[in-house]
């Protein structure tokens, strides 16, 4: 009996099927990739007898290999992109604000030069971590740095943001610093703040709440950019000439504070076309007033139509 019992512990197990073996194997490479948020060397020594090789021939195992990528699924990634999307928010609220209302950018001029820079410096990094960005290709991960660079500069991407950094600063020796205009090419970096936000979307719990609380945003990022215009306009037409621009500048009226409000609450007005607003007297007047409406008609329609896809 006990002969028999020996003999049955001794029975060698059945061998697992191959092809299981091999998607076992595929998954682990994956795995490595999308876990390790920089990783040049991510994959290699997975096999027992080839990580004992590679310890004894470190700089074997490193030729030709990309000394550090960045997985396109990591955490780091992740926090990276909510850096851009900080610089991409500040330019697109305060470069259109500085530009209309000189008070602004004049009182505040050599702060506004420091984060302008900042932001400037956070954009060309950016590009550079793009180009170590890594990829898969038929399912495998892609590490070849001529690879990933060439990969990125066929993309769309790759233009926008080279748009966004031509330094057309440059021009304020002849300008002077206060042509803030010059700056709205870093608006062409809004692709990423889309990117952050779809990785946000697919990370929380609750993504409605998230799609909701961004419409709101870029709601109010269309309010303030249209307020922002209605002021630009009153002053080429001239403040204080009719009922419908900006009034005259005097007394509680010049200060940088009401002269936003007003404007914000005058966008707000007509945007939403609730409550009455002054009539326009001139032709660029009523085309600015009608195309407020027609703006005005899609932000609703945009409205309607994300809360009922919330609710379905």
């Amino acid at each position: 009996v006990i002969r028999d019992w020996a003999k049955r512990r001794e029975r060698p197990q059945p061998e697992p099927d191959p092809l299981l073996k091999r998607l076992k194997i595929g998954n682990h490479i994956l795995d490595e990739f999308v876990d390790d948020p920089l990783s040049g060397d991510a994959g290699a020594g997975t096999d027992g007898d080839g990580g004992g090789a590679d310890k004894k021939e470190p700089g074997a195992r490193r030729r030709g290999k990309v000394p550090w990528l960045i997985n396109p699924a990591s955490e780091f990634l992740y926090r990276w992109l909510f850096l851009v999307t900080l610089a991409v928010q500040y330019n697109i609220w305060l470069i259109i604000a500085r530009a209309c209302f000189e008070q602004l950018q004049e009182d505040y001029l050599a702060a506004w030069m420091t984060l302008d820079y900042l932001c400037d410096s956070v954009y060309i990094v950016d590009m550079a971590f793009q180009f170590r960005t890594g990829y898969l290709e038929q399912g495998l991960p892609v590490k070849d740095l001529k690879k990933l660079s060439w990969h990125y500069i066929k993309t769309k991407a790759f233009w926008l943001d080279a748009l966004s950094i031509v330094p057309l600063d440059i021009f304020y020796i002849i300008t002077g610093p206060n042509a803030v205009a010059l700056r709205f090419n870093r608006l062409f970096k809004v692709h990423r703040m889309f990117l952050f936000s779809n990785k946000t979307e697919s990370k929380i719990s609750f993504p409605n709440i998230f799609r909701v609380t961004s419409l709101v945003l870029y709601i109010m990022i269309c309010i303030h950019w249209n307020a922002c215009i209605y002021y630009a306009i009153s002053k080429s037409i001239g403040l204080g000439s009719d009922r419908w621009v900006y009034p005259s500048p005097a007394g509680n009226w010049s200060g940088l504070t009401r002269k936003y409000v007003y404007s914000l609450y005058w966008s707000t007005q007509t945007l939403t076309t609730i409550g009455e607003t002054p009539e326009p007297a001139t032709d660029v007047e009523y085309a600015f007033v009608i195309f407020d409406f027609l703006v005005g008609v899609l932000i609703f329609a945009t409205i309607v139509g994300n809360v009922g896809y919330t609710i379905s």
